[in-house]
């Protein structure tokens, strides 16, 4: 009776020992695959055209790679003006793992406006205009069969088109030294920019909301901080309109709105101005004598005003 015991024990963790070994089998992790390392990066002081010296213009810009196994990095390219529909996708530049061995994993590329002009037959560099964007992107296969694309953007269109370009999410798209992977860039014809610095602002707008349906003047100061070639950030994009409005009634104020931020674009004294929230955006231009800045601007819901900035 001792004996059988035993060995009904024995038996059992005999049993428990292989429901063991295939419960392990069963959740075995298959083996990861490293990813497609593109990295792309644009010199700063060649990332756009200058529309005032075409004739020397040009896009710089390096490709790097740690992969061993890439099959081909293709590089795609719209032209997109600033007036009128984008052109058809076309193959741009083509490289393959031998032009990166070569490199030692990079690839240095410079193309003239003129270039950029052939490329799209547009004639003449006297056919482009400020705020014409060329679009970049990059479809990356491996020897595996694997594709990394461009496949989450929604569309292209012009700089200050309705419906702007689609985007995905920021750490991505920036070419920063810690990005792996750079899906598209893009560079435009602008010229050169320096309206950073502290302004008094005079906003006049009306509210469409039904707390405060009365036109009101609002003064305000900010500060442009330069971002790129022809980018700023502002921390408040309606100037202090928006917390005149919707202060009191609805408690968002100042420091909601100026911890959300707003972007601008320099093109050639044409100006955007854009933030993330309830469809704000503006346009207008820039007195090249004085330096004030007149913008334009409404949101989703109807409400609309104009801000004069005034450098101090």
């Amino acid at each position: 009776m001792k004996k059988l015991s035993i060995f009904f024990i024995f038996l059992l963790l005999v049993l428990a020992l292989i429901s063991g070994c295939r419960q392990e089998d069963a959740i075995r992790f298959p083996e990861l695959e490293d990813g497609a390392n593109v990295r792309i990066v644009i010199d700063p002081n060649a990332s756009f055209f200058n529309f005032e010296n075409l004739a020397s213009a040009k896009l710089v810009y390096d490709v790097y790679s740690e992969n061993k196994n890439i099959e081909t990095v293709e590089i795609y390219a719209y032209f997109v003006p600033i007036n009128g529909d984008p052109t058809i996708k076309k193959l741009f530049e083509t490289y393959t793992q031998a032009d990166f061995d070569a490199g030692s994993g990079k690839i240095h590329k410079e193309f003239s406006a003129q270039y950029m002009v052939d490329f799209f037959s547009l004639g003449s560099l006297d056919n482009l205009s400020g705020g014409d964007g060329f679009n970049f992107r990059n479809v990356t296969t491996l020897t595996n069969g694997r594709v990394f694309s461009d496949s989450t953007f929604l569309s292209d269109s012009p700089a200050f088109g309705v419906n702007r370009p689609g985007a995905i999410a920021q750490d991505i798209i920036q070419a920063a030294a810690t990005t792996s992977f750079t899906c598209c860039f893009n560079t435009f014809v602008g010229c050169p920019s320096n309206l950073g610095g502290t302004y008094n602002v005079v906003t006049t707008a009306t509210s469409t909301d039904g707390c405060c349906p009365d036109p009101v003047t609002v003064q305000y100061t900010t500060t442009l901080v330069q971002t790129g070639a022809t980018t700023y950030t502002v921390k408040d994009f309606s100037a202090g309109t928006y917390t005149a409005w919707y202060c009191a009634p609805y408690g968002l104020c100042a420091g909601d709105f100026e911890g959300l931020g707003a972007a601008a674009l320099d093109v050639c004294g044409t100006i955007s101005l854009t933030a993330v929230y309830w469809g704000s955006a503006g346009a207008g231009s820039v007195d090249p004598a004085t330096g004030v800045i007149t913008i334009e601007w409404n949101n989703a819901f109807g409400d609309a005003g104009t801000s004069v900035y005034t450098p101090r």
